[in-house]
């Protein structure tokens, strides 16, 4: 019986060490090379107990980041490379509240009111982030703004006064009207891979100087492309199949100002999904990709 109980006594011993070992090595503690502030250690430790186990090594990252960011460049900061199901918003917020560059994409945010405490973004990022509405947002800075590979259609309450380059690539946006209101200095907007149908909100956008639209691969009926054609302003039209180019369009094409760079692109998108954004409207920075 004493031999029995010393093995088990053994056992648990061994044992209480192991899962102390494991919980050292799934959830470590900051290290303090990283930020040797007492509570951004205790918040962020807080919220890397939140993840799953599948998910530490990417919220460790993620705290390595934030911490960097905090010590040599508070004011940019790139999390697209470690996506977690639960984003540190409070400590994003409550630690980089200067931040004027910003890539939150590739993680669920689906709510990003949080934005609105970052008064000093001028370029954000959040594609691919599961984001359905957008509303009450108000960045009185903000130049830059992706938004592609989410599910909007619409944005409410919102005023975004400075923003230059709107990028909108596979959403569900289904009509122009909606950002005259919301984004009044727009002058360059992709949407590729959208529902837009007709022109309706085009002479609201031309108003106010839109220099840039990208309407590649969306259900514009023969009729409405007529229309867009005879726009000087407008660079891309959207041609999802170029093989059925009728006289009309060429026409037009060669004289338009930038028709080099269309007939480049029509030549990069055939066969591509609709599904799929186009490789030249995702792989350059809008600043490059838009030339006046």
């Amino acid at each position: 019986m004493n031999n029995q109980r010393y093995h088990l006594l053994r056992f648990f011993t061994k044992l209480k060490g192991f899962l102390n070992w494991f919980t050292d090595k799934i959830v470590p503690k900051i290290a303090d090379s990283d930020l040797t502030d007492a509570v951004f250690q205790k918040q962020s430790q807080q919220w890397l107990s939140s993840l799953t186990l599948e998910e530490q090594a990417a919220g460790r990252q993620i705290i390595r980041r934030i911490a960097k960011a905090i010590k040599s460049h508070p004011k940019q900061i790139d999390l697209s490379k470690f996506s977690v199901s639960k984003f540190p918003k409070k400590l994003i917020v409550q630690w980089l509240p200067h931040l004027q560059s910003a890539n939150f994409s590739n993680h669920k945010l689906q709510s990003v009111g949080f934005i609105n405490q970052l008064t000093h973004l001028q370029y954000l990022q959040m594609n691919n982030c599961q984001i359905k509405k957008i509303s009450s947002i108000n960045l009185t800075y903000l130049k830059h703004l992706e938004l592609s590979d989410n599910q909007l259609s619409n944005f409410k309450n919102c005023h975004f006064k400075k923003v230059a380059c709107l990028r909108l690539n596979n959403n569900k946006i289904k009509n122009l009207k909606i950002f005259s209101a919301p984004f009044p200095s727009l002058m360059k907007l992709t949407l590729s891979n959208n529902q837009i149908k007709q022109d309706i909100g085009i002479n609201s956008l031309l108003a106010h100087g839109i220099k840039f639209i990208d309407l590649t691969f969306n259900p514009i009926n023969e009729k409405t492309k007529k229309r867009l054609l005879a726009y000087s302003h407008l660079c891309k039209i959207n041609f999802s199949e170029p093989q059925s180019f009728d006289s009309y369009y060429l026409y037009h094409l060669k004289n338009m100002r930038h028709a080099s760079s269309v007939y480049h692109n029509i030549n990069t998108t055939v066969g591509h999904s609709r599904k799929q954004s186009t490789p030249w409207a995702r792989s350059e920075p809008c600043h490059y990709l838009f030339k006046q």
